[in-house]
């Protein structure tokens, strides 16, 4: 019996049988209108003739990525889709030259893409695809070069990757990135062979696919070497994609895909800002939540725009920063809403109607039930308190702020630190407040961090009246500045 391989992109085992498996809740597609006069693909190595471009870059430790998809209209660069929260190898980037299979490592550089396959029926894309069937496969036979990294349509080698027994659903939509072979065709009349072979220590089977879930988990999976987003990012590439328009696939941190005197102009373009999905709301809609750092980040501050769906004074502050300039030592995690459904509908609790903000598990209790104020049937039981939980559990910030209205003031109910919330509120310009819930407070996120971790979270009453861009900036400047010294 023919061994399974383990794939650049996935790790398969001859255990892993029957058909793919539906995703959770979709994300969301990042759209945007084209945006003309983009720099960054005039600055990366390896662009060539290609008219369509995925850039991959701005990797994370926890194996996260940017992905943005770039279209040359005549001489300029328009941004077409993202940017969009990408997973790479569970070991990050490696030069292509020296990676080695089953690293769990992402190859770096550029690379054609094509052509495409499947799960199911062609999404629509121009781009060759094939929905593959329990023949197909992967081959990653080191005995024979000239089939190693290919599409085969049937037959049996020592090592390979049967298409159709990937569990989770990775492979619903996919495109072949060119790296280590010859892009090759998909068609199951013939049988593609490499005329000179592959360097089979390189490895192969490098994809961008659609990312893993295991169901019951909110978060994904990094992968075994390729670049994945959700699916329905994944399908919207897809249909964008043109042949005809030579895409290509940059993969690796800006300094190793920028062209070295662009990182050395003073008009080099800034980072890109990282995305990530940190999970779904009860019907569906992604939280995202945006990364900024100053060059040389040793403490994180996090900072929560909306909770409650109708107290939305909070978005003016994470809008402002995503561009305003931070202090060096801080990185900034901005979650605009985590709570989209309420938002939405402009009511305080999710599409349940639970009061994300008595939902939390430290000092909860059920109450309140048939009102706005409902704490839930349980302690963490809606999707956005398990996905902020599970954030807040990796990143362990030094501060987290999280901003309500109509009270004024900064709450110093329950803080770990009276200092930190003087402070805070001498520099934004607010007082010092003492919020307690009509009597005592309960299942909070605030009370929830403070109990849990070292770093400490407030509690940001805006007020009624729609905050000036003057009173914005100060807040915003105020929040960067005493976490920067905390």
């Amino acid at each position: 019996m023919a061994a399974v391989a383990s794939a650049g992109c996935l790790v398969a085992t001859a255990a892993v049988v029957g058909p793919v498996q539906a995703m959770p809740a979709p994300q969301s597609v990042s759209r945007v209108a084209p945006l003309a006069g983009a720099t960054l693909p005039t600055q990366l190595i390896g662009v060539g003739s290609a008219q369509q471009l995925i850039v991959v870059t701005d990797p994370t430790p926890t194996r996260y990525a940017t992905l943005t998809a770039y279209q040359k209209v005549g001489s300029v660069w328009h941004r077409m889709l993202g940017p969009m929260t990408a997973r790479i190898g569970r070991n990050g980037f490696v030069k292509a030259a020296t990676r080695v299979q089953g690293t769990g490592t992402t190859p770096t550089g550029s690379f054609a893409l094509g052509p495409s396959f499947g799960s199911g029926a062609s999404p629509g894309t121009a781009m060759p695809y094939r929905t593959f069937d329990s023949t197909d496969r992967w081959v990653y036979d080191k005995s024979d070069p000239s089939t190693y990294n290919t599409y085969q349509p049937s037959g049996n080698w020592d090592n390979q990757e049967k298409l159709s027994q990937i569990k989770y659903g990775q492979y619903r939509y996919a495109v072949v990135i060119g790296y280590n072979h010859p892009v090759m065709s998909m068609s199951a009349s013939t049988r593609p062979h490499a005329s000179a072979g592959v360097n089979t220590r390189l490895g192969g089977g490098i994809f961008l696919h659609v990312t893993k879930y295991i169901p019951g988990n909110s978060h994904s999976e990094p992968t075994a070497g390729c670049v994945s987003v959700d699916a329905p990012q994944m399908k919207a590439l897809l249909k964008w994609l043109k042949p005809a328009k030579n895409p290509r696939i940059i993969i690796g941190s800006r300094s190793t895909i920028v062209r070295s005197s662009a990182l050395n102009a003073s008009s080099a373009v800034k980072p890109l800002m990282t995305t990530r999905t940190i999970g779904y709301s009860r019907v569906g809609r992604a939280i995202l939540a945006y990364h900024r750092a100053g060059s040389s980040p040793t403490r994180e501050l996090v900072v929560i725009g909306v909770i409650h769906g109708d107290e939305r004074k909070g978005l003016a502050v994470t809008a402002l920063l995503k561009s305003m300039k931070l202090p060096t030592n801080l990185g900034v995690w901005i979650i605009p809403t985590m709570n989209p459904d309420g938002m939405r509908s402009d009511v305080r609790g999710n599409a349940r109607g639970v009061d994300l903000n008595r939902n939390f598990p430290y000092s909860w209790r059920s109450t309140n039930a048939g009102t706005s104020r409902w704490s839930g049937p349980s302690a963490a039981s809606e999707p956005e308190t398990k996905a902020v939980k599970s954030f807040l559990a990796k990143v362990k910030p030094k501060l987290v702020v999280i901003f309500h209205s109509p009270l004024y003031g900064v709450d110093s109910y329950g803080a770990k630190s009276l200092a930190t919330v003087t402070r805070l509120a001498k520099a934004a310009g607010y007082p010092v407040g003492y919020f307690d819930c009509t009597g005592g407070c309960h299942g909070t996120l605030t009370q929830w961090f403070n109990h849990s971790y070292s770093g400490q979270a407030i509690t940001f009453e805006f007020g009624s009246s729609t905050p000036s861009p003057t009173v914005v900036r100060r807040v915003a400047a105020a929040l960067t500045s005493v976490a920067s010294s905390l």
